[in-house]
């Protein structure tokens, strides 16, 4: 029972879960479609996950920073106001760019890109500011319930799909009815704080977008560090690449399991901390957790290392074999994940995201031109995985460089 109490534990289940269903999902969807089909897929996940980015990447980081030091509800007011803003502002954009190009969407062969995508952004608000909020009170149980009401259900609607034959629209159109549930239930369950809007603050609204606009440009550009290869494969060579790249780079979840689960508890410790202006328990929290998940790490990266065709042939069948040698680069990119995602919470927890935002637009910017220039030389994805090592260790390299002046600066 104890175990249930711990946050970081119930975080790994939590993470577990989305990342267990997300996986079987995958690998459900590289059976049930072909591999052009797979490809325009992902193309359009990661169009929506690149929207989201945005929203949860100018908001989530900033609320549990200061409502954790806090508990002050005009923070999750000012949460709802932001988002909401934010969402109808996307939208706006969206259609206003379908007005202009007409044929851009049916061009990416998504002509329902759009009406799903309104959809996704409205039913996706309520359930995405309790999950924000839910962090900052660390209430893991609750997120864990979350995440297993969306997981599970989509999980079963992609195994259903073996004797439906699912297109991509009825798999956004369930995407979006489970959403819209889980949101319905959070607002019930009052775990979005709505009430609490009628406490908005001007003052904490600005502190938030001041602090939001640095960790969206994080998030944003992290984002973009994951999918600027899938276009870029996409655009230069076809959607069957961008299929046989991402099967191995979704295996690579597996690995980050720990380090997302550990993040989510360590934020909101390392806000107090800072808060506080405790700097050597700072450190020590994020000297431990770099330490401590490098070695619980890499013997699972060894482990996937060696059985890369099994995992491979496993998740996705025997056309994606080739695939393999990708998935081993990737192994050893996993090694240095502990040490950048632990960099980057340390810098936003400590009041300097402006520089954690640096480091991720650096390594985008090596990414993007490291990969575009590869695969004009070598048009194949396993350079492009290449390129993605030597991505992470610029970033590595940079964030350390920083942590090591301010505590130096701040003891």
């Amino acid at each position: 029972m104890s175990i249930l109490r711990n946050k970081n534990m119930l975080s790994l289940a939590g993470n577990l879960v989305a990342a267990g269903a997300g996986f079987l999902s995958f690998a459900i969807l590289a059976r049930v479609l072909n591999t052009n089909m797979m490809g325009e897929w992902l193309i359009y996940l990661t169009a929506i996950t690149f929207f989201e980015i945005i929203r949860s990447g100018l908001i989530q980081t900033a609320l549990v920073r200061f409502y954790s030091g806090s508990d002050e509800k005009s923070y999750v007011g000012s949460s709802w106001i932001i988002s909401g803003v934010l969402t109808i502002a996307i939208l706006v954009i969206l259609t206003i760019i379908d007005l202009i190009f007409p044929d851009l969407y049916n061009g990416l062969q998504m002509p329902f890109f759009l009406h799903q995508f309104w959809i996704y952004f409205i039913v996706t608000l309520p359930g995405g500011v309790a999950s924000w909020v839910l962090q900052a009170e660390s209430k893991f149980t609750q997120i864990l319930i979350l995440r297993l009401g969306f997981a599970v259900p989509f999980l079963l609607f992609n195994i259903s799909g073996f004797y439906f034959k699912w297109t991509s629209l009825d798999i956004s159109m369930a995407q979006n009815v489970l959403y819209g549930v889980i949101s319905l239930l959070t607002i019930i369950g009052g775990w979005t704080h709505l009430q609490s809007v009628r406490q908005i603050d001007m003052v904490r609204i600005r502190e938030m977008l001041h602090y939001g606009k640095y960790t969206m440009g994080t998030t944003l550009a992290s984002n973009l560090l994951k999918s600027t290869d899938t276009f870029i494969l996409g655009a230069l060579l076809n959607p069957t690449a961008t299929a046989m790249y991402n099967l191995p780079y979704k295996l690579i979840d597996i690995i980050e399991i720990p380090l997302r689960s550990f993040a989510a508890t360590t934020l909101p410790d390392l806000s107090k901390h800072s808060h506080e202006k405790n700097n050597k328990a700072i450190k020590e929290i994020y000297e431990n957790r770099i330490r401590k998940l490098s070695l619980y790490l890499a013997p699972v990266s060894l482990l996937v290392l060696i059985f890369a065709e099994q995992f491979v042939v496993l998740m996705g069948g025997e056309e994606y074999r080739e695939s393999a040698n990708i998935l081993r680069v990737f192994c050893i990119y996993s090694l240095f994940l502990p040490a950048d995602r632990f960099i980057g919470i340390t810098l936003d927890s400590i009041g300097q995201p402006k520089f954690n935002t640096i480091k991720v637009i650096v390594m985008v910017l090596v990414n993007g031109i490291g990969s575009y220039v590869i695969l004009k030389v070598y048009p194949d994805p396993l350079p492009v995985a290449i390129v993605t090592v030597f991505t992470v260790l610029v970033g590595v390299g940079i964030g350390f460089a920083v942590l090591k002046k301010w505590f130096k600066e701040n003891k």
